[in-house]
């Protein structure tokens, strides 16, 4: 039987004198499992939207249903060297154009996806990106 715990999850120490048992480990690998699984998962990446896709939701996959994600890109404009674009997304709260609620941008069980939409007047239009905008992300689930 261990003589002594650590300090923060109470994982077993045994002295040299202690019987090791069993059914100690198998506490402390189940204290371990549980505070892992409370870890959550960061991910950061880049993506393209191909042109066939602009206009039109793009599916980022993930392999995870994130709590948050934020997204944003780098462009050089006139005057403004570089403006930061960014948005973020909440789980249960899309972020919608407030006009036409189209969904900019929405998480799902694999992941989450965008849409860019601009107006001209009260006509929606989508942009001529380029297929070689990227885009950067950062997720946490």
């Amino acid at each position: 039987m261990a003589s002594g715990q650590t300090s923060n999850y109470g994982l077993n120490q045994w002295a040299a004198e202690d019987k090791v048992l069993r059914e100690e480990f198998n506490r402390d690998n189940a204290k371990l499992d549980s505070k892992l699984g409370q870890i959550p998962n960061i991910v950061t990446g880049t993506y393209q939207v191909p042109q066939e896709q602009l206009g039109q939701p793009y599916h980022i996959s993930l392999g995870f249903r994130p709590k948050l994600v934020l997204v944003w890109r780098n462009q050089v404009s006139g005057y403004a060297v570089y403006l930061l674009y960014c948005a973020m997304a909440l789980d249960g709260s899309p972020i919608t154009e407030h006009t036409s609620k189209i969904s900019l941008m929405e998480i799902d069980d694999d992941g989450f996806f965008v849409q860019r939409v601009m107006y001209n007047s009260s006509t929606a239009y989508y942009p001529q990106l380029s297929e070689a905008t990227e885009y950067m992300y950062m997720a946490i689930g």
